[in-house]
Order: C-alpha cells, then sequence, then structure tokens
C-alpha cells in the first residue's frame, strides 16, 4: 500500500526528497497529537482520582471535628486525651452512638488516613486492642513526614509564642485541634497536592483537670 502511494506521488511530479519530508512531517505531528491526547488523558483521569479522594477526605474530616468536639473521659475514668502526637491521635468519644465513651485512634498509614475504634466492655470497663476495628479515612494522602494534627491552647490564637503546641505539652494543655492533610492521586503529572484543613474545639475539656 506504501509503495502504491509513493509510486503515485512520484508519477505527480514530487520528488522523492519531498516525498520524505512530508512524510516526516507527517510523523512529528502525529506523534505530537498522540502525546497530548495521552498526557491529557492522563491528567484528567488523575484529576477525578484527586478530586474523589478530596471530597472523601472532606467527608471524614467534617466527621472527624464532630468526633473531637464531643472527646469526654473514657468509661474506665481514663483522660479525654490519651496520644498527641504529630500523625497519631487518641482520644475517647462516642462514634458507635450507645452513649458509652469509645477509644478512637486516628493515625497514618502509609498514604491512607485511618480511624481504630474500640468500645468499652467488661466489668470493671476495659478496652481491649485486639477488638480495635480499623476503617481507612482518606486515600492519597501525600503528607510525608508533615504533621496531620495541630495542638492549640486556651490561649489559641491570642498566644502565637506557645502555639502549635510542643509535644510534651499537649495532652493536658490541649483544647483547640487543627487537622491539615494533602491530598495527591499521582506525584508524577506536577500538580500540587490539595491542602484541606479542619479544626475542633474541645469542649468537655476543661482547665482544672
Amino acid at each position: 500500500m506504501r509503495q502504491k502511494i509513493i509510486h503515485k506521488l512520484l508519477n505527480q511530479g514530487f520528488s522523492i526528497v519531498e516525498i520524505i519530508v512530508a512524510t516526516f512531517m507527517g510523523t512529528v505531528v502525529f506523534v505530537g497529537a498522540y502525546t497530548w491526547w495521552n498526557v491529557s488523558l492522563k491528567q484528567f483521569v488523575v484529576g477525578v482520582g484527586t478530586i474523589n479522594n478530596s471530597e472523601q477526605a472532606q467527608r471524614s474530616l467534617r466527621a472527624m471535628t464532630d468526633v473531637l468536639r464531643e472527646a469526654r473521659d473514657g468509661e474506665d475514668g481514663a483522660y479525654p486525651m490519651a496520644l498527641a502526637d504529630d500523625q497519631e491521635l487518641i482520644i475517647y468519644s462516642d462514634v458507635t452512638g450507645d452513649l458509652m465513651a469509645d477509644r478512637v485512634r486516628y493515625f497514618l498509614d502509609g498514604n491512607e488516613l485511618k480511624r481504630g475504634v474500640i468500645e468499652p466492655a467488661g466489668d470493671p470497663t476495659i478496652y481491649d486492642p485486639n477488638t480495635e476495628t480499623v476503617t481507612v479515612l482518606a486515600t492519597g494522602v501525600e503528607n510525608g513526614t508533615e504533621p496531620i494534627f495541630y495542638y492549640y491552647n486556651a490561649a489559641w490564637p491570642a498566644d502565637t509564642v506557645n502555639n502549635p503546641l510542643a509535644a510534651g505539652n499537649r495532652l493536658l494543655a490541649s483544647r483547640y485541634l487543627e487537622i491539615q492533610i494533602m491530598i495527591d492521586q499521582d506525584g508524577d503529572v506536577g500538580s500540587p497536592p490539595v491542602n484541606l484543613q479542619a479544626g475542633a474545639q474541645l469542649r468537655n475539656l476543661k482547665d482544672d483537670y
């Protein structure tokens, strides 16, 4: 087929050089168009994935702030906040709707933000770590080593010197928590991650603890 086309062009007065140049230019145009289409399609797919991940993460953040606002003493008498790390937080709050405080753990596992829940049981009441139920709240989290949780005392926002709180001052002094997660579907496309933020006042924590 290609030979017939070349023969026809030669009969129409085109030189072999002109045919080679035309063929080369056509190939360049085709490759360029295909590359553009392929990159655009990939960016579209990644963009859709990023939007979906962001929407899922936003819903999770709203749910997390509701849980944080209602943090309270554990059923075993434990203080409302048990752990206050950069990427892991443990509080007691009712997430199962049975009017009893569950042990709730939020933590980053790779690129997934997860929640672990332990319900109180027994007499006396205990929280058995073997009964923890873990669910994924958000995927595509690209915080790396950056904190997810920021902790602030009762003087925030007036006190900008001591806030966010250092690790050793968080458990007893925290009165406000901020959550920041960065969502990115595919880092090699070049688009920056989506930065999502939410905050919650710890209503049941009092300064006389």
